[in-house]
């Protein structure tokens, strides 16, 4: 989409606003829009009752897991591509020209200067990383979708990242855990945290040299 935005185009700044959208929600809106009792509800029976599907069972695990990823997905690709596309407009316009005269098709193009200029940016790599870290501390999605799934105050349900484990330990009147088990439990996701970004860090680091 990036790329795509970076080319001379009629109505661009209406097509930059659509694609940034999903970056002024709230994550915790999010959570309850794309819920089964929402959107996909209705989807659902559209489905069913117009184009004759079967019922799809929303709330199995199968379904509400990569929805929620899609969902976390939804909302944070804008900031992907709005940093991506900065970093394509940093790369001189007569590199791009230079090419196409030389007879590089569109894919071309992509393939061999857009996509490693991009992979090879700090830049890139910092807010992939930082966007790692953030997903690491799942909340507000995964807190919404309780609800709907029948595991609101139940540990360990289908939805429990880290986060909202620690947040029912912490405030759900019913367990009764030592702090030091929830001090455990926090400094466990803190360390994974560092080591996984510390690792995915090198790795694109490397990726993005070999581009």
């Amino acid at each position: 989409m990036a790329y795509l935005l970076s080319q001379k185009m009629r109505g661009r700044a209406l097509f930059e606003a659509f694609f940034i959208t999903p970056l002024a929600v709230a994550p915790i809106v999010v959570g309850v829009v794309w819920s089964p009792s929402a959107v996909w509800d209705d989807i659902n029976s559209f489905g069913h009752f117009v184009l004759k599907l079967p019922y799809i069972d929303l709330l199995s695990p199968f379904f509400f897991v990569p929805t929620m990823i899609l969902s976390e997905a939804w909302e944070w690709s804008p900031l992907i591509m709005l940093v991506a596309l900065s970093i394509i407009a940093s790369v001189p316009k007569e590199v791009f020209e230079a090419a196409t005269l030389h007879g590089a098709s569109s894919v071309q193009v992509f393939r061999k200067i857009a996509l490693p200029t991009i992979l090879r940016s700090p830049v890139m790599q910092f807010v992939v990383v930082l966007r790692f870290i953030d997903a690491m501390r799942a909340f507000e999605i995964p807190f919404a979708w309780s609800s709907w799934v029948g595991y609101q105050q139940a540990l360990g349900s289908p939805v429990d990242t880290l986060s909202l484990y620690l947040y029912k330990l912490t405030f759900v009147p019913v367990y009764h855990f030592p702090a030091s088990f929830i001090a455990a439990i926090a400094i466990s996701l803190l360390i994974v945290t560092l080591l996984g970004a510390s690792t995915l860090f090198r790795l694109i680091h490397v990726f993005g040299r070999s581009a």
